[in-house]
Parts: C-alpha cells; sequence; structure tokens
C-alpha cells in the first residue's frame, strides 16, 4: 500500500494546542534572552536593578520635573520594579519576561518571516542575544523599539520610557516614521506618564518616594548632558540601536519576498542556517570559558549554591529575607 506523500514537506510554524499558537520562530527567539541571562555575572547592569530595587526605600537618584513631580531613574521601567518587588516576585524573572516577550513578538511576526530570507536577516536573532547579554534600561529600551518596528504593536511604545536614552530613540523615531498619528501616541502617553508622577509624588506613593534622591532637575541642557553621559557609557547598546536604523527601511517598507526569491532563499536555507548555528555555538563556547569561576545563573545551576545577590534575584520570593543593606549586596557583587 502507497501512502501519497508531500512533495512541500516543512517543519510546521506553529504548534497549536487547542486555542494555543504557538509560533515555532518566536518560540525559538524567545530562547535567546533566557540563553543571555545565565551567562551575566554580578557586575552586570541586571544585578543592580535587582538588588537596588529589592528595598522598601529609594537607591536609584531620579529627576524632578520642575518642583511638582519627582521621575524615577529608569522612568516606567522602575515603576514596573517597584511594584513586582513589592508583589514579592524575584525582579530577575520580571526582567527576563520584559526580555523574552518581545523577543517572542518579533520571532512570530511575518515581517521576520520575510525578513530572514534576506542577506544577513538572521542577524536579528544576534541583535537580539546581545541586547539580553548587555541588559540595561537602555538596552530594554531598544529591544521593545525593535519588537515595535517588527509588530507595529503600539504597547511596544512602552519600552520608550524604560530609560533616558529613550528621549533620543523617540525623536529618532518620529524622524522616520513621520506619523501625525504616532506622534500624537507619543504626546499622549508622555502627557499621562508624566501626570501620574506628579500625583504619586503628590500623595508619596508608594511610601517614601518623595524620598528618592534626586540627580538633577529635567531641563534641556541637563537633557543633552544625559543624553551625552549615556552615549559614553552605553556603547554595545547604541551599536545595537544602530543596526536597527540600518534595518529599519526594509521594516517600515516591507515588500513580501517574490517566489522566485524565496525558492532561492529556500536552497541555500541549510547552508546559512548551519553558519549562523556555528557561530552561535562558538560564541557561547566563548562566553562559557569567559565566566568559568563567576558566580552567574549558569554557576548557580550547576553547583547548586547561590551567592546573594543570585540569590535575591532569582529565588527570594515573597518577603525580603535579607535584612542587610545595598551597600553590603554591592561589595558582594563588585568583589
Amino acid at each position: 500500500m502507497h501512502f501519497p506523500v508531500s512533495d512541500n514537506l516543512s517543519f510546521p510554524r506553529r504548534i497549536q494546542r487547542g486555542n494555543l499558537r504557538i509560533s515555532s520562530r518566536g518560540f525559538m527567539m524567545g530562547l535567546f534572552p533566557i540563553l543571555a541571562f545565565f551567562f551575566q555575572t554580578e557586575g552586570f547592569d541586571l544585578y543592580h536593578h535587582t538588588t537596588s530595587y529589592y528595598f522598601d526605600y529609594p537607591i536609584n537618584r531620579g529627576h524632578t520635573l520642575g518642583e511638582f513631580a519627582i521621575i524615577p531613574r529608569y522612568l516606567l521601567l522602575s515603576d514596573i520594579l517597584i511594584f513586582f518587588r513589592m508583589a514579592g516576585l524575584p525582579l530577575g524573572w520580571v526582567i527576563l519576561g520584559l526580555c523574552v516577550y518581545p523577543a517572542y513578538q518579533i520571532g512570530a511576526s511575518s515581517t521576520f518571516r520575510y525578513l530572514r530570507l534576506k542577506p544577513g536577516g538572521r542577524l536579528i536573532y544576534f541583535a537580539v542575544f546581545t541586547l539580553s547579554l548587555f541588559y540595561s534600561g537602555a538596552s530594554l529600551a531598544i529591544l521593545w523599539v525593535l519588537a515595535y518596528f517588527f509588530t507595529r504593536k503600539s504597547v511596544f511604545l512602552l519600552g520608550l520610557a524604560f530609560h533616558p536614552v529613550g528621549y533620543l530613540i523617540t525623536i529618532s523615531m518620529i524622524v522616520l516614521v513621520r506619523s501625525i498619528k504616532f506622534t500624537a501616541q507619543i504626546g499622549i502617553f508622555a502627557a499621562l506618564y508624566f501626570g501620574f508622577c506628579y500625583y504619586r509624588t503628590l500623595y508619596n506613593f508608594p511610601v517614601g518616594y518623595i524620598d528618592t534622591p534626586v540627580f538633577a532637575n529635567i531641563t534641556l541642557q541637563n537633557i543633552v548632558t544625559l543624553l551625552e553621559f549615556t552615549i559614553s557609557r552605553k556603547t554595545n547598546e547604541l551599536i545595537v540601536f544602530g543596526f536597527l536604523v540600518a534595518i529599519a527601511p526594509l521594516v517600515v517598507r516591507k515588500n513580501r519576498i517574490k517566489s522566485w526569491q524565496t525558492i532561492q532563499s529556500a536552497n541555500n536555507d541549510v547552508i546559512a542556517t548551519l553558519i549562523y548555528l556555528y557561530s552561535f555555538l562558538l560564541l557561547l563556547f566563548v562566553l562559557t570559558i569567559l565566566v568559568i569561576g563567576k558566580n552567574t545563573l549558569f554557576s548557580y545551576l550547576i553547583t547548586l549554591q547561590a551567592p546573594l545577590p543570585v540569590y535575591v534575584t532569582w529565588l527570594d520570593f515573597g518577603a525580603p529575607n535579607f535584612s542587610g543593606s545595598f551597600n553590603t549586596l554591592l561589595q558582594m557583587r563588585l568583589k
């Protein structure tokens, strides 16, 4: 007995379980931030964020908007971290989720489906991995903006409020997109957020918010100074942001790939996949060598011994179990 065999066998692009649909490309892209977090040592920004927002008193310096409102250092990202720490969730999981969600959406998008067949399209994987490996408020903002370009979902515009570098990205996006609707969305969100900061300052929410150390007042001159400082400190993130700007015309003006191009790309797909896979495995090998003997999530999974900064980042659920000071955690991180 002979069974009919299709000439166009391919792996399913979406895994379906009842009403749940999971994109295989999105799932694969979502693994990259997870892998990246395994190799972050205690000196990375990840552990600064998780330890500095671990306590119920403000540590990170904010900014003032006139004399009426205090703006947190990492804007909306600060509020997210404060909320989930109050809810008893270790902040490592929160930050990981903030990286995995846009990564999954990028991989699941139709834009990525077509862009990946263009020369260098798979470099998006490395961009997502790099932004996650060098996690910071700025890199997270860039990752969310990247997700916006790929999906056009307005929720990802919230990423512009994850770091002051979002001011620079916002200006760049307004120039690039040149849409009145887009500019209006940005203006409305900014007004709502600054209004929220005004009322939380007025009512001191959460308790102790008005005791936030102040770095500077928000003025045009101070914003320029802050951007210059950020540019000097965030080289890795800005390199990826440059990559984002370079591919933006392809994403914004996406055209369907012609059938002959698809066939030609399919013929080279296996070779290209093997090259990228080999390069990525080599990168993981180098990273493994570099973090040997250092405290990371990877080393914890091997030894099952968590240094205190790793513990408060990933394992300290519920009310904080550490009663010491932030300086104690800082010294452990930087030793």
